[in-house]
């Protein structure tokens, strides 16, 4: 997915597609990586799942198995999940965990 200037916001790559429609994917070992909107050749953070249902009209991710996000001030883990790109009059994008969620947050990052 690009922005409005033509650079990199986030990509999503998996180790196997199966394509379910023209809108719906299935994607083993799925790894979405979001990229920093003031350095767009830096990886922000990092969503993985080893299988996931993906909307390509809607950039809407699901799953039922663990969910684990990265970035250098938090850990995210969890079970049952959705994650929804940001929408162009919100700021950030959203996750839903259904079960198991653990957060860890580090207290010596420094952005």
């Amino acid at each position: 997915m690009f922005n409005k200037r033509g650079e990199k916001i986030w990509q999503c790559l998996g180790e196997r597609v199966q394509y379910i429609s023209e809108a719906k994917i299935k994607i083993e070992q799925m790894c979405i990586e979001w990229y920093l909107p003031e350095n767009v050749n830096t990886v922000d953070m990092v969503i993985r799942s080893p299988k996931a249902t993906v909307s390509l009209t809607q950039h809407r991710a699901d799953g039922r198995s663990l969910l684990t996000i990265t970035n250098p001030g938090y850990t995210v883990l969890g079970n049952d999940w959705t994650w929804e790109e940001k929408q162009q009059n919100k700021s950030f994008a959203k996750v839903l965990i259904r079960k198991n969620a653990h957060v860890t947050f580090y207290d010596d990052f420094k952005p």
